[in-house]
C-alpha cells in the first residue's frame, strides 16, 4: 500500500464525514480551514487587491476534444470559432513587460491551444518579453506532435502538461509522448531538470506532466456550462480566489473574472479598450470580489451556478474538491 492510496483514502474518508455535517457547522468550518489561509497567503485580507498570477489566452476558442464534461468539446460547442490577433496579444504582452510580470502564461481557457497554428510565434513573443515568466502549455495531447513539441521547447516554454484522457487507465498513453520524452527533451534539458508537477519558482527546472483521467466522469458544474452536469452540488462554496488571482482573456479581447465563465457572458472589460490594470481594479472586478469575500455567489449568475469549492492550494481544498464532485 504506498503512500498516494493512503493519502487518497483518507480525502475520501474525511470528504464522506464531512458531507455528513450541516450547513450552519460546514460554512465556518470551511471558511476557518479552506479559505481563510488562502486568503492570507493571497495578501486578500490585507484591504488590497494582489495582482494576478497567471494570465490565460484563449488564443482560439475551439477545443479538438470530446470530453462530456466540457460544454467546449466538439459534440457540444457553440461559440464562434475565434482566433486572437497578433496585434492584440503584443498589446498585452508588452504592458505585463511593463509591470515586470513574472507569473505564469498559458493559452488554454476553454479550448486546447495546440491547434491555434501560431502558438510558438506567440510562446517566442512571451519569452523575449517576459524573460522571468512561467510559461505552461496544457494540452490534451490529441494535436501533439514531435514537431510541435520541439518548436515550443525552441520558442521557451517552461512546462508541458498533457491531461490525458481514456476510461481505461491501464491503457498506453500515445507513443509520440515516449518519443518527446526520451528523444526531445533530453536536447534541451538535462536528466535532473526534467521534472513532474507544477512548481513554477525554479526556472531551471522543465515540468512535464502526463496526467490520466476518465473520460466519462462528473466533474464541477463550471458556472452551469457543464453538459453532464446541470445541477451544481449542493453544499455551500462561498468565497472564491479566481477573479483574486486569474486574468483570462478571450481571442476578441474580453476579460471573464474567471476560466469557469466559458462564454464571457459576464465581462470585465476588453483589453482593445482598456489596459490590464484598468480592467483589474475596475469597478466590475471589484463589486465581484466584494461579494465574493462575503462568501455571496447567488448575486453573481454565473457564481450562482458554480461549485467550485473556492481554493485550489491546500490540503484541505482536496477534501473539498471530493464533496463538490460527489454530493448532488
Amino acid at each position: 500500500m504506498n503512500k498516494q492510496y493512503l493519502k487518497d483514502s483518507l480525502i475520501k474518508i474525511s470528504a464522506t464525514c464531512a458531507r455528513c455535517i450541516p450547513t450552519f457547522i460546514w460554512n465556518p468550518l470551511k471558511h476557518r480551514w479552506i479559505d481563510q489561509p488562502r486568503r492570507v497567503k493571497l495578501g486578500i485580507d490585507s484591504g488590497a487587491t494582489p495582482l494576478f498570477d497567471t494570465v490565460f489566452f484563449e488564443v482560439r476558442t475551439r477545443c479538438n476534444g470530446k470530453c462530456p464534461f466540457c460544454a467546449a468539446s466538439i459534440q457540444n460547442e457553440k461559440r464562434q470559432d475565434t482566433t486572437m490577433p497578433m496585434d492584440l496579444y503584443v498589446k498585452v504582452i508588452n504592458e505585463l513587460k511593463d509591470m515586470r510580470f513574472d507569473g505564469r502564461i498559458a493559452y488554454h481557457v476553454n479550448n486546447d491551444p495546440l491547434i491555434f497554428h501560431k502558438l510558438p510565434d506567440f510562446v517566442k513573443y512571451a519569452r523575449t518579453a517576459l524573460p522571468s515568466a512561467w510559461i505552461q502549455i496544457l494540452t490534451n495531447g490529441k494535436a501533439l506532435t514531435e514537431q510541435k513539441a520541439e518548436d515550443l521547447l525552441a520558442a521557451g516554454i517552461n512546462e508541458l502538461s498533457i491531461n490525458y484522457y481514456n476510461d481505461d487507465q491501464s491503457s498506453e498513453v500515445p507513443k509520440v509522448i515516449d518519443n518527446i520524452s526520451k528523444n526531445i527533451l533530453p536536447c534541451y534539458y538535462e536528466k535532473h531538470q526534467i521534472k513532474t508537477g507544477h512548481d513554477s519558482k525554479n526556472k531551471n527546472i522543465f515540468r512535464f506532466n502526463v496526467f490520466r483521467s476518465k473520460l466519462n466522469i462528473v466533474k464541477t458544474s463550471r458556472a452551469g456550462t457543464a453538459p453532464n452536469k446541470k445541477v451544481k452540488s449542493k453544499q455551500p462554496r462561498g468565497f472564491c480566489e479566481y477573479p483574486f488571482t486569474q486574468f483570462n482573456i478571450t481571442a476578441d479581447g474580453k476579460v471573464s473574472k474567471c476560466c469557469a465563465d466559458l462564454y464571457f457572458s459576464d465581462p470585465m472589460g476588453n483589453v482593445k479598450e482598456y489596459s490590464l490594470m484598468e480592467i483589474w481594479n475596475g469597478k466590475r472586478f471589484q463589486e465581484v470580489r466584494k461579494l465574493l469575500l462575503e462568501g455571496n455567489r447567488s448575486a453573481i449568475e454565473t457564481c450562482s451556478k458554480c461549485d467550485f469549492y473556492g481554493v485550489k492550494k491546500s490540503y484541505m481544498s482536496k477534501i473539498a474538491k471530493f464533496i463538490c464532485i460527489n454530493t448532488q
